[in-house]
């Protein structure tokens, strides 16, 4: 429920700009996003438009050593090993839940065609 709370807190009683974001789920949400962009959902209290990008190819099975860098290349990041504490998730995994980029920037820089 912490991600509901967070966004009914915001509609509610947020007075500046915001934006959640979480990886679609397999399941329908509680409370209908403001916005999908590939594979997130992202809720907000402004108007986010639309936005193609090209998803990185087997995204959700990227697993192999060479897929995962290639995955942090896509995304423009780097770390070493699996940051996952005590390595209890596949190495691919917060890659896959990662926002690209330019999705992060055009969700931000439609705050600016609001004002």
């Amino acid at each position: 429920m912490a991600l509901y709370q967070e966004i009914i807190f915001l509609q509610h009683f947020y007075k500046g700009f915001w934006v959640v974001e979480n990886v679609k789920p397999y399941y329908e949400p509680l409370i209908k996003p403001t916005t999908i962009i590939g594979k997130h959902y992202f809720w907000s209290n402004y108007n986010i438009t639309t936005f193609n990008y090209i998803n990185h190819p087997n995204f959700i099975t990227s697993d192999s050593p060479e897929q995962i860098e290639n995955f942090k290349n896509w995304l423009g990041i780097n770390y070493d090993g699996n940051i996952y504490y005590e390595k209890n998730h596949s190495a691919g995994q917060v890659l896959r839940n990662c926002v690209h980029p330019e999705v992060g920037a055009h969700v931000l820089n439609c705050i600016w065609r609001t004002k």
